[in-house]
């Protein structure tokens, strides 16, 4: 992986913040970041084009209160998933507020 400059900031925003978003164009290395922040900590990954991982944040209070001692890891690399995700009641909004409490 390329040694980036801003993933020393990003470990310490997770200290301070309950949600980090990685936001930028396509093949830039943001899971490759994420997933290596990842390494140095409790985690786990959902793949948000999995419906199984999609599943699991139907109720994203519930399942994010069992795992708050983790950092919760998760991608998304096609336009098209967010009109599937409301589709299977999992709602990006849910899961935003559910952090923030």
């Amino acid at each position: 992986m390329i040694n980036r400059r801003i993933a020393r900031r990003l470990s310490s925003l997770l200290d301070e913040s309950p949600a980090i978003a990685l936001i930028g164009p396509r093949q830039v290395g943001k899971t490759t970041l994420a997933l290596a922040i990842a390494e140095a900590r409790p985690s786990i990954y959902l793949d948000l084009e999995s419906e199984a991982d999609r599943a699991k944040l139907v109720e994203p209070e519930l399942y994010l209160m069992r795992h708050e001692d983790k950092l919760v890891n998760g991608g998304v690399k096609t336009g098209h998933v967010a009109a599937q995700k409301q589709a299977s009641g999992w709602a990006p909004s849910a899961v935003a507020r559910a952090l923030a409490r």
